[in-house]
């Protein structure tokens, strides 16, 4: 099994990648990355070769969100939706829920932008994808992946906080050591860019994903799921397990 992880940013130079190889017990980064830019992204979305791909933005926007933007388009009246249910899709309140985060807000939030690019992408490539995450391509959120299998992830981001994730990537690196490959030059790269190093968790948990060993998406929420997208946890105790099998 060949698993791909993409932290997906607005731009390419903030855009990470990395594929990871799965055999015989052993998981292998073949291939980490940033400043990746779309044509480069669209030929790994269609290739054949992987086998399950998270991508680390919304794959969707808030049912609530999208029925009041096109009642306003119409010049229609505007719902008498809360707030929250237009920020907020079902799967982030149900990772707020169950983290204790706050999840960035698709419809509100800066986020938005690179989500634009990730529709364009999957539109060009795979218009009928399974926003669910059960098909090929899953949504994944790193920072609560972390959280989940136990590591403390806050403040990991950007230059200024360079040794808090040399500590995470210590931290995570140490857990796995017995059945994870990264070279030296892989681990410097995530020490110093966050990109990459989230990538690297996204490519751990599609195979948390592959593997059956996630939240499954609650049966009153998967209509809801299938057109806002749904967020890939992974349960807490399933990192030691992605090699097993």
């Amino acid at each position: 099994m060949i698993t791909l992880g993409i932290d997906l940013a607005s731009q390419p130079k903030l855009t990470g990648i990395c594929e990871i190889a799965w055999e015989s017990g052993r998981a292998s980064v073949t291939e980490i990355g940033v400043d990746v830019n779309d044509t480069e992204l669209k030929r790994r979305l269609g290739s054949a070769r992987l086998d399950k791909i998270g991508i680390d933005i919304p794959l969707g926007w808030p049912d609530p969100f999208v029925a009041a933007i096109t009642n306003h388009h119409a010049m229609e009246h505007w719902p008498n939706n809360q707030t929250n249910e237009l920020r907020y899709r079902a799967t982030d309140e149900f990772v707020n829920r169950e983290l204790k985060t706050c999840v960035l807000s698709v419809s509100s939030d800066r986020i938005a932008i690179p989500a634009f690019r990730a529709a364009t992408l999957l539109s060009e490539v795979s218009p009928s994808i399974d926003r669910t995450g059960a098909g090929r391509v899953c949504e994944v959120y790193p920072a609560g992946a972390l959280r989940r299998w136990g590591f403390t992830f806050e403040g990991y981001k950007g230059k200024k906080n360079f040794e808090a994730r040399q500590r995470l990537v210590e931290n995570l690196l140490h857990k796995t050591e017995e059945w994870l490959r990264l070279s030296d030059s892989d681990r410097d790269l995530c020490e110093r860019d966050d990109n990459a190093f989230d990538a690297v968790v996204a490519s751990l948990v599609s195979r948390a994903a592959a593997c059956g060993l996630i939240d499954a998406v609650p049966s009153n929420l998967h209509e809801r799921a299938s057109r806002e997208g749904w967020i890939t946890l992974p349960l807490p105790e399933s990192l030691d397990k992605l090699c097993e099998g």
